[in-house]
């Protein structure tokens, strides 16, 4: 059976130091360092750290998915 390796290049995360509590929402961007022949999918899912779920933010969890990109020659 052949192996497949690949590369994953780094998948960044930016969001505020801080987020008022009356805001209602977070947003938060996720970027890949470099296109991609494949696509790259990262799960997620939120954890209590300095925050309580169901009481300081809803929890959530998911799927992103990078779509494969057609490189340029």
């Amino acid at each position: 059976m052949p192996i497949l390796i690949m590369k994953i290049q780094a998948i960044s995360i930016a969001a505020p130091a801080n987020v008022s509590e009356s805001a209602g929402t977070q947003s938060i961007t996720v970027t890949l360092s470099a296109a991609q022949t494949y696509s790259v999918t990262v799960n997620y899912q939120s954890l209590n750290v300095s925050a309580t779920s169901g009481v300081d933010y809803t929890n959530t969890s998911g799927t992103l998915t990078f779509a494969r990109q057609k490189l340029l020659s």
